[in-house]
């Protein structure tokens, strides 16, 4: 017992045993014959909202939640408040639901994540459980991935719920605290995932300043992450969250913890000095004989680090907040694993970082423990001050204060397992509206990024010379603004997309579609926009996506992919690589070099078996994330426990 929990403090605890003994591959499967009763039940209910007036639906909603506040289950009132939503969808929006859409909302009202395909209406079919929770009185809370998607779902349900008498709201980010407590005063509020635990931070933060005479009762609820009602904060206890996008806010952004930090000014210049110096010791280490990389992570050799204490230092040592070997292994991560156009931004004097999954620019965001001023130095722009930190929780512990989280994505069978773990969620699949026409190539395996690069170039070219639309994902913007480049020399057209255009993401990626659109678009770009077919895409086989490179999780790579080919159109896909992306370099292994060893065509391309050995190392990436989650997991599960025998 004592050895386990030194092995958790010192961040060698693994919990991957455990957790694989403990949690099955988790799946909601509710039988057929249910299912079908369910939505006959919905069907017979809709014949009769049918002829209903607007006032009349109104008031049958209002019944509804005197139903619920009688104590009526929510399985006795789903058929008809389903029925409620079609007609005022129908009415309002001028779409009516389809089966799927309604098996989605029949699975999310259960608390599971629905597995729908790309393109397949999320937004619709998550009308559904927010008009059914809202009847409950407590608030719910719709949790997208960006702003834009958050103020698009609002504007576009509103309507349908404003009919059954639900007052829905957005959450802006940045908003003053009087605009937020009336988002969360509204029966449904749309946000940002973030956003929605950020305020919960400032809720508790405001609640420590709280003068009371309850002073242990206070610390102990603030300590044990307990809502309270008397909490001078804007938002109301946590209810329900329908998560859009589950697998990319549950499962991809995991490991990032939400972090209330104060106002960061920039360092008086003798501090400042600290890290430009380190910077110039960094430059004149050499790899290999003073430093090495493990995972990502620079480590001094004893040598390298008993010479930086051997001379006196050219700074009070009292400027320093941390051992000064930290100070250089941090400027060696600035240097040679943190690139600018791939993990961060250099815009008007600020290093801005860009989110890994979505390819965003995240201005709130910083590295933590000096890193971020080690990139400042790097950069030769203003060093800020280390921001202080108010407050923080873990992703996974915030939306396990839900009482019921549920949600939906087109990726999530994969980490059914890990949802449930996490969240106690289940995964639904929920069947195709028309049977998919999605084609997928097989993967290409380069030598080099250049022959790789040089291979997209020739086949956007062949297919955009007979018009049909491209979308290319990239991994960074550095791949983009070089595949960019190499376009231009070839003559093609092309729209490109990246972290520093956001304003006008959703249109550049809506036109993809279009006869003749080359789209760059790095990463997950546009994630959630509806992709049209322009007149005469679908006789050229619809969209085709490239992706120039594999992501660490098949998820993410099948998110790109399933672009194309929605709802019965056709469309296709392929995944490119080389033996010089990241995936490869970062997750090293032997498979690394038998894929060298392979003999590679003039043009640089390897078998086609060397697919295979890509897919091997991407399922080793897989498995370090999914380490990394449970140890996130395990280690929040700890601290609860020792907070509750300390409170």
């Amino acid at each position: 017992m004592v050895s386990a929990l030194i092995q958790r403090l010192s961040g060698q605890y693994d919990p991957l045993p455990l957790i694989r003994a403990e949690v099955p591959l988790i799946l909601a499967r509710p039988t057929p014959d249910r299912r079908m009763q369910q939505i006959a039940a919905i069907r017979n209910a809709s014949r009769t909202a049918t002829s209903l007036s607007e006032s009349e639906l109104t008031s049958r909603a209002r019944t509804l939640r005197t139903q619920m506040d009688n104590g009526s289950p929510m399985e006795e009132i789903l058929p008809e408040a389903f029925a409620l939503v079609t007609e005022a969808a129908q009415r309002t929006l001028g779409l009516r639901p389809y089966e799927c859409q309604m098996l989605a909302g029949l699975a999310m009202c259960e608390g599971s994540i629905a597995e729908m395909a790309t393109g397949e209406g999320k937004t619709l079919a998550a009308l559904f459980p927010a008009f059914a929770f809202a009847l409950k009185g407590r608030g719910v809370h719709v949790a997208t991935v960006n702003d834009y998607l958050a103020g698009r779902d609002h504007g576009f349900t509103a309507p349908a719920l404003r009919l059954l008498g639900i007052e829905s709201a957005h959450l802006q980010p940045g908003a003053d605290p009087a605009q937020k407590a009336l988002a969360y005063e509204a029966d449904v509020t749309y946000g940002v995932g973030s956003e929605f635990g950020f305020d919960y931070l400032r809720n508790h933060s405001a609640l420590a300043l709280q003068p009371s005479r309850r002073l242990g009762r206070r610390f102990r609820d603030a300590l044990l992450g307990r809502d309270r009602s008397d909490s001078p904060g804007v938002q109301r206890p946590l209810a329900v969250a329908i998560v859009d996008e589950a697998d990319s806010i549950l499962i991809d952004e995991a490991i990032t913890p939400l972090l209330l930090s104060g106002s960061r000014g920039d360092l008086p210049e003798a501090e400042a000095e600290v890290y430009h110096k380190a910077h110039r010791v960094a430059l004149a280490l050499e790899s290999g004989r003073d430093f090495r990389i493990e995972d990502r992570v620079p480590k001094l050799s004893d040598a390298a680090r008993n010479a930086l204490y051997q001379h006196s230092a050219p700074f009070a040592w009292s400027l320093l907040q941390r051992p000064w070997d930290r100070y250089v292994e941090n400027a060696l991560r600035a240097l040679h694993i943190l690139h600018r156009n791939a993990d961060y931004l250099v815009l008007e004097g600020k290093v801005i970082l860009i989110d890994p999954f979505t390819g965003r620019a995240c201005p709130d965001r910083s590295l933590r423990d000096g890193v971020h001023q080690a990139v400042e130095a790097k950069e030769s722009v203003a060093v800020t001050c280390e921001p202080t930190s108010l407050a923080s929780i873990s992703r996974q512990r915030f939306y396990r204060l839900y009482q019921t989280v549920c949600g939906m994505t087109g990726t999530a069978e994969e980490a059914a397992g890990e949802l449930y773990r996490a969240y106690r969620t289940r995964v639904a699949h929920i069947p195709l509206h028309r049977p998919s026409r999605l084609e997928i190539l097989p993967p290409r395996v380069f030598t080099t990024r250049r022959a790789k690069h040089a291979a997209m170039v020739t086949e956007i070219a062949d297919r955009n010379r007979r018009g049909q639309p491209l979308l290319v994902g990239t991994r960074t913007i550095a791949d983009s603004e070089d595949l960019a480049d190499l376009l231009r020399g070839a003559g093609v057209a092309f729209r490109i997309l990246n972290a520093t255009q956001e304003a006008t993401e959703a249109e550049v990626v809506s036109r993809a579609g279009e006869r003749g659109a080359v789209t760059l678009a790095t990463n997950m770009a546009g994630r959630g926009v509806h992709i049209g077919l322009g007149p005469g895409v679908e006789e050229l086989g619809g969209m085709h996506v490239l992706a120039s490179d594999h992501q660490e999780s098949r998820r993410i790579d099948r998110q790109l992919l399933g672009r194309a080919g929605r709802q019965g159109q056709p469309g296709s896909g392929q995944l490119y690589a080389s033996l010089e992306d990241a995936l490869v370099l970062q997750h090293a292994s032997p498979l690394v070099e038998k894929l060298r060893r392979m003999e590679a065509d003039p043009a640089g391309e390897l078998p086609p078996e060397a697919a295979r050995h890509i897919a091997q190392i991407q399922l080793h990436a897989e498995r370090t994330l999914f380490r990394t989650r449970l140890r996130v997991i395990e280690h929040d599960r700890w601290l609860q426990e020792t907070k509750e025998r300390v409170a």
